[in-house]
């Protein structure tokens, strides 16, 4: 009991030392010789509208590609269904054991557990009142002899919450800088081609209900996934925003930012803007692109006229800063 208060006061006082990932390896370090995990997750989950979608992830030694990979199964993920059976309590599996049949669900958590060496291990989902969400921290052992014992998950119980708690105090104090990997994965989001959403980066729920007030979860706006089905481009570009998407196999992955104002422009009058705010006069653009300079003169009038700008060197300012 001393050792845990101990390491609980350690990790209070670290919030101020520490920033975003430094803590989160740290704390995860530092609870380590304690519930002894070869890696972790602390995954926020959506359920609200009878789906699972997976709004932010951080991760402890495990691939990045590993939470994505489990957003598209989650639905088969008994473990899960275990722990929130029993919400604010640890639960223990062995992978083999908890996924013995040769369904295809079991085979699928089999294959995946095994995959990422989640042989063992142990999760806790708790509540999250201000946002509705639900909060799992997830340990795991990748020997598959290494089992959690009920004193291990007791000890888990009562430390886990306090992880998660911690790392979202962090998060309020010194936020994601606005540059980092994390910030690029919430402006990210994978679906199904019926517009189900199994991955939604926090980023991407804020570009999609600034184009479309009213829209909920679990699905995608229809007008988006209307527009991503139009041509071969996969691109839809709304009023404030743009989307793109790509298939992989049989899902989607979006990414979304809010427009520029150089997405106004036509390729053609992109490459102008580009070369004429670069320095280059009417004649060398019109040589470079084999067209008239009268042809230039003409396009480089209409990106005045749509930028709003009156000059080559607010031009120069503007491709500078939407780079």
């Amino acid at each position: 009991m001393e050792q845990m208060d101990t390491l609980l006061l350690q990790l209070y006082g670290a919030l101020r030392e520490c920033r975003g990932v430094g803590f989160v390896d740290y704390a995860m370090n530092l609870f380590k010789p304690v519930l002894v995990y070869d890696s972790a997750r602390m995954t926020t989950v959506d359920l609200r509208g009878g789906g699972v979608v997976v709004r932010q992830s951080l991760l402890f030694r495990e691939p990045d590609d590993m939470m994505l990979d489990w957003s598209t199964i989650a639905t088969s993920d008994l473990v899960m269904r275990d722990a929130l059976d029993k919400m604010n309590q640890a639960v223990i599996f062995h992978a083999s054991s908890r996924f013995p049949t040769r369904s295809s669900s079991d085979t699928i958590m089999r294959d995946y557990t095994h995959r990422y060496e989640h042989r063992n291990g142990t999760v806790q989902m708790m509540h999250d009142a201000s946002s509705g969400h639900h909060i799992g921290m997830s340990l795991y052992r990748a020997a598959d002899s290494a089992h959690y014992s009920e004193a291990d998950r007791l000890a888990a119980q009562r430390l886990l919450p306090h992880l998660a708690e911690a790392i979202k105090l962090n998060d309020a104090l010194h936020g994601p800088r606005p540059d980092d990997e994390g910030a690029a994965r919430g402006r990210l989001a994978i679906a199904s081609f019926d517009g189900r959403l199994h991955y939604c980066g926090p980023a991407f729920e804020t570009l999609l209900q600034l184009e479309w007030p009213d829209w909920r979860m679990p699905r995608l706006p229809r007008a988006l996934m209307e527009g991503l089905a139009r041509g071969t481009a996969r691109r839809h570009q709304g009023r404030h925003t743009l989307f793109t998407a790509t298939v992989v196999g049989e899902r989607l992955f979006l990414r979304g930012r809010q427009q520029f104002r150089l997405d106004q422009l036509a390729p053609r009058e992109r490459e102008v803007a580009r070369l004429f705010g670069g320095g280059h006069s009417y004649k060398e653009i019109a040589r470079q692109l084999e067209l008239a300079p009268a042809t230039v003169r003409n396009t480089v009038q209409r990106v005045y006229q749509k930028l709003s700008v009156g000059s080559k060197a607010q031009l120069a300012k503007l491709m500078a800063s939407e780079v």
